[in-house]
């Protein structure tokens, strides 16, 4: 699977990170666990350690200590001066304890770290730098050097020694280095293959997201163009054939004709047939694409309510709702369709109350009735058709859509929109409910 540079940088900002982090832990650990042998050849006058070796010392230890305090630096500066305050901890160390101290654990530490903090290259460098540093003690073992100068007098300053102890470490050391390389290589790939797919999950979801919004788009669009054309079409036809059923039935009347009741009973019809193309023009298309038109057309949702169901419903409006874009116009609009609808089946309600607060910032839309909440509900669970469709439209403009069931009964569902021209669509999640 070929990936795009971007996710190669991806990574390699990610593994930085948490290298960064690493390489604060580990030098700070460094530092406490070196402060007390520094201050030991610092300090000590009876150890016969020469000043430009407690110099050393102290200066090593300065540079670790700079290195772990300027974390605003950068890591492969950082790096090197730690690599080299803990190299030359380590050769202090080995001055004075030879083969019998830790040394050789520090020499097979310190690449190890370098790989892991660091990267391949820098870790075999730092291979390389141990080997020197343990052939440069071995030639000072063979030449007699160490031998008056060691502190841990158990050491044996035999050169043959020295070698055998190298090839033991070395023979410890690749294989080690050699498995955490491949493991990281591996690893990074991993981390490559995971960014790049999780890249093309989102841009899958992004599309999906966009071409859900346009078939909702399309949809909305062509409802409002079949009511437009109810309105403007089929209801003109429908009112210019009731006025010449009334005008021939006034006609009929004048005349004393017996056909006049059977044109009353034709001119009721049409009139009939008006209310229900005008009633389904508007249910089409019952907003505006002015936002304004939003407190409107929930009021004549409660008054449909009220006249067909027999149930209460009333609007609160609070605050200005100008900040809202059409399609979030809309999306709101049916938002309180559904959870009115809900409320009149399920929710064996008395009252339904629509709230409307809307702001510069965001507008809050709530439905509430006062149905028995258990009933009431069981509209409100996530795996609902209704419930999902209102999640829907909340995504689809920016929102957030909650399920409410207050202490003295009933439901509330509650919707909050950003305001503003555009709202972001945010990644799928659960309804919440509280």
């Amino acid at each position: 699977m070929d990936h795009s540079p971007e996710v190669a940088a991806e990574v390699s900002a990610l593994v930085s990170g948490w290298r960064s982090k690493a390489m604060n832990i580990v030098m700070s650990l460094l530092a406490l666990i070196t402060l007390p042998a520094v201050l030991l050849v610092v300090f000590s006058q009876g150890l016969g350690w020469p000043w430009i070796t407690r110099g050393v010392g102290l200066a090593a230890f300065l540079v670790l200590l700079l290195a772990v305090w300027r974390r605003d630096w950068s890591l492969p500066r950082r790096a090197v001066m730690f690599f080299v305050a803990a190299y030359a901890i380590t050769a202090l160390q080995w001055t004075m304890s030879g083969l019998v101290g830790s040394g050789r654990i520090a020499l097979m530490l310190l690449p190890i770290l370098a790989l892991i903090l660091v990267g391949n290259r820098a870790g075999w460098v730092a291979v390389g730098v141990s080997v020197i540093m343990f052939g440069t003690f071995t030639a000072l073992a063979g030449t007699g050097v160490l031998a008056g100068r060691l502190i841990v007098r158990e050491n044996s300053t035999d050169p043959v020694f020295w070698l055998l102890q190298g090839v033991m470490w070395l023979a410890a050391l690749v294989p080690i280095m050699v498995l955490l390389a491949r493991f990281q290589a591996l690893q990074t790939k991993i981390m490559i293959e995971e960014c790049g797919a999780r890249r093309e999950v989102q841009a899958a979801m992004t599309e999906r997201r966009r071409l859900e919004n346009e078939i909702t788009r399309i949809s909305e669009d062509e409802q409002r163009r079949l009511g437009s054309e109810l309105h403007d079409g089929l209801c003109q036809q429908l009112t210019a054939a009731l006025l010449d059923c009334t005008a021939l039935e006034n006609h009929l009347s004048a005349r004393g004709a017996q056909e006049s009741a059977g044109m009353r009973r034709l001119r009721g019809l049409l009139e009939d047939c008006i209310g229900s193309a005008y009633d389904a023009a508007k249910g089409l298309c019952p907003v505006d694409l002015n936002p304004e038109s939003l407190a409107p057309a929930l009021q004549r949702l409660g008054r449909k309510v009220q006249q067909s169901a027999g149930i209460v419903c009333e609007l609160r409006e609070e605050g200005d709702t100008s900040a809202l874009n059409p399609q979030a116009t809309l999306h709101l609009y049916r938002i309180a369709q559904e959870a009115v609808n809900n409320a009149v089946k399920h929710a064996r309600c008395h009252r339904i109350v629509l709230e409307l607060q809307g702001s510069a910032e965001d507008c809050i839309l709530r439905v509430m009735n006062d149905g028995q909440p258990a009933v009431a509900g069981a509209q409100g669970r996530p795996g609902g058709m209704g419930m999902q469709i209102m999640n829907y439209r909340a995504k689809t403009i920016g929102g957030t859509l909650w399920v409410e069931h207050p202490a003295g009964g009933g439901t509330a569902v509650n919707c909050r929109v950003p305001c503003g021209p555009q709202q972001p669509v945010p990644p799928e999640n659960a309804v919440s409910k509280h």
